[in-house]
């Protein structure tokens, strides 16, 4: 399929810079940006008028559990330890494949219309929510999210689900992906985190996990195991071949060393931490040691929302509150954060930028929207002002998913609606 935009604003996310032109995609791919061409034959399946609207990269959410939408407003007002152990656990030892399939659907339709073409989620059920993001073509990674492994048995039947996992997702479809990692430290045994060490080191992959997002959680693990999380990953050779981690709130100087010398790259989750209270990771640490940072919402159940502009408002504005400097970072760095940043740590790394060759992931942002004038930064402007309303369309591997309110991903928005609202009532009788 050929698409051509015109008279578009593009926006070169590596500067910031805007520019005046055309944009084409073929096949999945950008083919083309810049002027007009003057004496053009190709023929387009569609012709859009951009009408000076802007084309930047789509956003790429770095971190979710896609389903947890049938949890949104169901635990609130709680720490996140008692959140998951008194609500969240609970409720979803209720669910099922369907279940999960529909509440991926629902989030789907979120993050399209807040500009997102691609997720890195951790769940459970995870063929289901494959099979959700193939059938609305939308791109995906996966990181296990195996836990336990107390017993001889429950050690073997996490790691074969991961083996499993692994090799069925990663050619289950070209925009799925599937890496290595484990729900947390807190919840994996001794016999699992080796296990998942010996799987990542023979396979020679990244490792991904969620890390130190509340104070508590640091604090028991040195109890545990007498080592920071981050000292204790490193050990076992978790990190050898790089990977990421979500939130990373709480960490030391070691372990910032420890996950710049092994290449660790950070989802940071700044909406999620501070509405549960869990902190504020030092994120101008990271950036000033050379560590990647990517952005994610994760899951709705704690957030509540899947919009990636509160995430980069709130990135920009409790990095301020936590180091007391009004100039810390800036809006580029979030809005390159929640794109080349959050690409980089998912390994899409050919969905950055709007040039081509690239994969055609990519939306219009209606820059006639009140909020985007006056326009004196437009990438300022974004971060600072802009809001899900922004977004008139997404496009996902050169195929128009949401476009001016519409939805494209082969399901109708009212069904979506009532089977969660079926799911919710029933978990929650």
């Amino acid at each position: 399929m050929r698409v051509k935009f015109e008279n578009a604003r593009i926006l070169d996310i590596k500067t910031g810079k805007v520019t005046k032109g055309v944009l084409t995609t073929c096949d999945g791919k950008i083919e083309y940006v810049g002027a007009p061409k003057a004496d053009e034959s190709v023929k387009y399946d569609r012709v859009i008028n951009a009408n000076n609207n802007l084309l930047m990269p789509s956003f790429k959410n770095a971190h979710s559990h896609s389903p947890m939408t049938i949890l949104r407003a169901s635990a609130e007002n709680m720490v996140l330890m008692d959140w998951l152990y008194k609500v969240v656990f609970p409720a979803e030892a209720k669910l099922t494949a369907d279940d999960v399939y529909w509440g991926t659907k629902l989030a789907i339709m979120e993050m399209l219309k807040s500009g997102i073409s691609a997720t890195f989620d951790m769940y459970f059920y995870t063929e289901s929510v494959a099979k959700a993001f193939k059938e609305a073509g939308f791109r995906a990674c996966f990181c296990s999210a195996v836990s336990g492994g107390n017993t001889d048995e429950e050690l073997k039947t996490a790691l074969k689900r991961l083996y499993n996992e692994y090799d069925k997702l990663n050619s289950y479809s070209p925009l799925i992906k599937y890496y290595a990692g484990m729900h947390a430290e807190y919840t994996a045994s001794d016999g699992l985190l080796k296990g998942i060490s010996a799987f990542v080191n023979d396979a020679k992959i990244p490792f991904y996990t969620h890390m130190s997002e509340a104070v508590g959680e640091s604090e028991g693990c040195v109890e545990r195991r007498g080592k920071t999380p981050a000292e204790l990953f490193s050990s076992l050779g978790l990190w050898n071949y790089g990977g990421g981690v979500y939130h990373a709130v709480h960490v030391t100087d070691h372990d910032i060393k420890l996950m710049r010398d092994h290449n660790i790259m950070v989802s940071t989750n700044p909406c999620c931490n501070a509405k549960i209270a869990s902190g504020i990771a030092p994120i101008e640490k990271y950036a000033a040691n050379g560590i990647r940072v990517g952005i994610g919402t994760d899951g709705p159940a704690s957030n509540n929302s899947i919009s990636m502009f509160k995430e980069m408002y709130m990135l920009i504005c409790l990095q301020r509150i936590l180091t007391s400097k009004p100039n810390v970072l800036s809006g580029l760095f979030a809005l390159q954060s929640a794109t080349i940043g959050s690409s980089k740590v998912m390994g899409l790394s050919n969905t950055e930028t709007l040039d081509a060759g690239q994969d055609a992931d990519l939306i219009m942002i209606d820059m006639a929207s009140p909020s985007m004038q006056p326009e004196a930064d437009i990438a300022n402007n974004l971060v600072y002002a802009g809001g899900n309303e922004l977004i008139k369309l997404t496009m996902v591997n050169g195929n128009i998913l949401y476009e001016d309110g519409k939805f494209n991903i082969g399901v109708d928005e009212n069904e979506v609606y009532s089977r969660v609202n079926q799911i919710k009532n029933r978990i929650f009788a």
